[in-house]
């Protein structure tokens, strides 16, 4: 089949790429953020028209930005630990980390997410897809410091200079005024707050076509990857090239992690990541 009829055939039997998902969360009777997330883009995506789309708006750029793990989280980004003998922590994630605490009494540990959500919620609309920042969750759990809330970053503060070693960024790219793709890629520190590790680089490409006057998303052929020079985190040395590197699925998302050894940056137009539906291909520089 072409990717239009594959497409067209795939929506009149019902095929949905996220089944494994969808049945999961149907066997534990789960509210799950990925569910709850897909419904919002879907009505997000009927009002967009021809014109540029704010993407600052759009439900499926929440910093979360994995289908599985947002199958795994709350609307509110939180999972619990724990068992009964040993007692239950409850972890709400950022883009940048997460805050923790032990569950020891109901009234106190609803007392605490209710201060973390009065901040930023998903339910409450527009979505914020960027959360909240540091600063503010730790703010608001100030007043339960002797509760065992603990805030801890993942993510190490964005490198300055000529080199950047944190970088994340998000876009839109039409091949033709039928056919459009959205992208994003991040490169970070993957090991982070160790001395050293390994840099994880992630893209991402979904697909849309205009179809019956409508922008819908489009089970194509689409790739996403990268490819190009890296440096040394911290001294910004030439260190090597990364040779195109990616993924290529018939679908309506992909996405494409990589760890790379060693704790890295890039340097401007040098690095790319690299995203293609049906043949056409449009490349775009990570820093």
């Amino acid at each position: 089949m072409t990717d239009e009829e594959a497409d067209d055939y795939a929506e009149s039997v019902g095929f949905d790429e996220n089944q494994p998902l969808i049945d999961f969360e149907k066997d534990l009777h789960f509210c799950s953020l990925r569910q709850y997330l897909a419904e919002l883009d879907d009505t997000w995506l009927d009002q967009q028209g021809d014109g540029a789309w704010d993407l600052n708006t759009a439900p499926d750029e929440y910093y979360i930005d994995d289908e599985t793990e947002r199958a795994l989280l709350s609307l509110g980004s939180e999972f619990i630990v724990g068992d009964c003998k040993n007692g239950y922590t409850l972890y709400k994630r950022y883009d940048w980390g997460y805050a923790s605490f032990p569950i020891n009494d109901i009234g106190t540990a609803t007392d605490i997410l209710t201060a973390l959500n009065n901040i930023t919620n998903p339910t409450q609309q527009p979505i914020n897809i960027v959360g909240a920042t540091q600063g503010q969750v730790s703010q608001a759990v100030e007043p339960y410091k002797d509760s065992g809330v603990t805030v801890v970053a993942t993510v190490p503060a964005p490198q300055g200079g000529y080199c950047h070693s944190e970088i994340k960024d998000k876009g839109e790219h039409l091949f033709s005024s039928e056919r459009r793709i959205m992208w994003k890629h991040k490169f970070k520190d993957a090991h982070f707050p160790n001395f050293s590790g390994q840099t994880l680089m992630k893209t991402f490409t979904k697909s849309f076509r205009k179809k019956k006057g409508k922008w819908k998303k489009f089970k194509a052929t689409i790739f996403t990857g990268f490819y190009g020079k890296t440096a040394t985190a911290y001294q910004c040395n030439d260190y090597g090239d990364q040779p195109l590197t990616g993924k290529e699925r018939r679908r309506k998302k992909v996405k494409k992690r990589e760890y790379i050894l060693g704790d890295l940056a890039v340097k401007q137009n040098v690095f790319f990541s690299v995203h293609k539906q049906e043949g056409n291909s449009y490349q775009n520089e990570v820093y």
